[in-house]
């Protein structure tokens, strides 16, 4: 008979739901190990984290993805590492995740490591003897429940718009001084819960490490453990990063069944899960099996499992996704690790990754949280005045202004740009970026002379220095050429416009995206210059091409129907413009959920439209409805 295989602490796993985008918490057990429920979107239990601490990255999120409109901390909620006394780690433990507060550490007994301390109790121990009912091996006096912590006052926070320009936000205000976070969640378990998931894992591992495939079981466990516990998408084990790594790790090739088999062999001994309904997140583990796999991790081994798992996600990464997903989700947990090996050499390419997804997603609140968290962690370990700290500034200063606090972006902008003049040189591309974005804010403060000046001097030298058809020259024209037209000077924007789609289209032919975009941007200028009939001629075609070449749900042929469907309502064309809105607002329910804030909008604009008086005169009156 084929003896049973070990069991590992991940049967006590709850995986998440299939359907979510985004995780919501990450489960949390009791001292007999049994789950917590997690605590409702808003609530307030357990005790505030230490402002003292380094900033936590952004926990929100995840909220923003499912609609929550949760209410960001202006504290952040750093975590102390929790440790195992055979095998300590000198690493911090990455920040608190969603509702989950931040512990203190607490001195070493001689069983183990302390638990971390709770709100002090406010109720006299319970005076009924316990000792009958209790193990042996235990103290015979009762361990007192803490009472819970009195709920703080949420702190007012005015929602970020949804667009780059908010006339009713006061320009000066600026924004939270650290990171958003979610409101704390209850205690982490105890040190006593955590102790036998590390002995049973080790026991697990120690079984599975001898089976087929011999010697990948640990290299796959301590790839997983830095991933988000929630989940990850199984194609991540078939990436060129992954095979490397337990290539490295073993001393010989390793192809990708060899991978998968890893994978299925950990799921067999109960270690992780695999549930392939789950898309985004079909593999998945216990968060305190993650956290003992990571205690477990030799120091000298760390920088090389997290510089996989990130390869690993951004080859998995499309090229142009403006969502944020299970990918952003265990890019934030990377991003946390206490270990420094992502920022060492650099700020590894994924992590500004995450960050740029947010903003195309438009969730601008937990774009500042992230941005703040990279800048401050970026100037921690490279210093201030590396050419990535000051990129990660830049990006921050970028969110600042997408969120509407437009006074506390030039400043921040402005810093950025005289830093990179004085180290790089004014004609260096890093401080040509620097103007262009400090003039779209001048100009987000209708300060239209002063940015428009800035403009046409990158313009210039990008022309200058790389030619009048290079990529950057041409963005540099087609920024010119925004500006111009929220100066008032359409017919100079079109012009320039015009010019521009031409040369792209020279250039790259007639369904590339750069050319594609140039003919979007051209259309809007026929339009404010009331020629429709151009207008929607360029934007149906524009609309075709992009769902051919990028795919219908991608978010730019999304946009492009959007506005074909605003053209054709303003036209009269309402059974068309009702149509092709309903279409699009079916395809952002399907992709960004029901209450993402551009799902919001677009089924928001479509009630309004079918609700209109002109709207239900014209169907008394069309002839399908008569």
């Amino acid at each position: 008979m084929k003896p049973a295989p070990v069991p590992g602490p991940g049967r006590k796993s709850v995986p998440p739901p299939a359907h979510h985008a985004l995780p919501d918490y990450e489960p949390v057990v009791d001292d007999a190990g049994l789950p917590h429920r997690p605590p409702e979107p808003g609530s307030h239990h357990g005790p505030a984290g230490d402002p003292a601490t380094r900033p936590a990255p952004f926990t929100q999120a995840r909220d923003h993805a499912h609609g929550r409109n949760t209410a960001p901390t202006r504290e952040p909620t750093p975590c102390p590492a929790p440790t195992l006394a055979d095998n300590p780690t000198p690493h911090p433990a990455p920040p608190a995740r969603p509702h989950e507060p931040a512990p203190h550490p607490a001195p070493a007994s001689a069983s183990g490591p302390a638990d971390p301390p709770g709100p002090q109790p406010t109720t006299p121990a319970p005076t009924r003897d316990h000792t009958q009912s209790r193990d042996t091996t235990q103290s015979a006096e009762p361990v007192p429940h803490p009472a819970p912590a009195p709920a703080p006052a949420p702190q007012p926070v005015t929602p970020a718009p949804a667009r780059d320009h908010a006339p009713d936000r006061d320009a000066g205000a600026a924004p939270a001084p650290h990171p958003p976070t979610a409101p704390a969640g209850p205690p982490l378990p105890p040190s006593r819960a955590a102790r036998p998931v590390a002995i049973a894992l080790r026991l697990a591992m120690e079984a599975a490490q001898e089976c087929d495939p011999v010697g990948l079981a640990v290299p796959a466990l301590r790839l997983a453990a830095v991933l988000d516990p929630v989940g990850h998408p199984a194609e991540l084990w078939t990436r060129a990063a992954v095979l490397r790594y337990l290539g490295a790790a073993t001393g010989s090739r390793v192809d990708t069944a060899q991978a998968r088999a890893a994978v299925r062999l950990l799921h067999r001994y109960g270690i992780l899960a695999v549930e392939h309904r789950a898309g985004a997140r079909a593999v998945h583990m216990h968060p305190l099996t993650a956290r003992a796999a990571r205690a477990a991790t030799p120091e000298a081994d760390r920088p090389a499992v997290l510089h996989a798992a990130a390869d690993a996600v951004l080859e998995l990464w499309p090229p142009a996704s403006g969502r944020y997903g299970a990918l952003g989700a265990n890019t934030a947990v990377l991003a946390a690790h206490p270990c420094d090996a992502l920022w060492s050499r650099g700020v590894h390419r994924l992590l500004p990754r995450a960050g740029h997804s947010l903003l195309e997603a438009g969730l601008h609140t937990a774009a500042i949280g992230y941005w703040q968290y990279l800048g401050a962690r970026a100037e921690e370990v490279l210093g201030p005045e590396h050419h990535d700290t000051l990129a990660l500034r830049a990006g921050l200063a970028v969110s600042y202004s997408r969120g509407g606090f437009h006074a506390a972006a030039v400043d921040l902008k402005e810093q950025v740009l005289a830093d990179r003049i004085r180290l790089f040189g004014p004609d260096a591309p890093h401080s040509l970026a620097a103007r262009a974005d400090l003039a779209a804010t001048y100009l987000d403060l209708n300060r239209f002379s002063e940015g428009i000046a800035l403009l046409e001097d990158v313009s210039a030298a990008h022309e200058q220095t790389h030619g009048p058809g290079h990529p950057r020259t041409l963005d540099a024209q087609a920024d010119l050429a925004a500006s111009l037209a929220t100066a008032g000077r359409p017919e100079d924007a079109l012009a320039l416009e015009q010019e521009i789609h031409d040369t792209h289209e020279q250039l790259r032919g007639r369904d590339h995206p750069d050319t594609l975009a140039a003919a979007a941007r051209l259309a809007a200028s026929y339009w404010s210059l009331d020629r429709p009939a151009a207008a929607i001629a360029l934007r149906e075609r524009v609309a075709a091409a992009r769902t051919r070449v990028l795919g219908p749900e991608h978010p730019d042929t999304l946009d492009s129907h959007t506005e074909l469907a605003r053209s054709y309502w303003s036209q009269g064309r309402h059974q068309e413009a009702v149509t092709l809105l309903t279409d699009v607002t079916d395809t952002h329910t399907r992709t960004l959920g029901p209450h993402h804030p551009i799902t919001t909008a677009a089924r928001t604009l479509l009630t309004t439209w079918t609700t209109h008086p002109r709207r239900r005169r014209w169907r008394k009156s069309s002839p399908t409805n008569a």
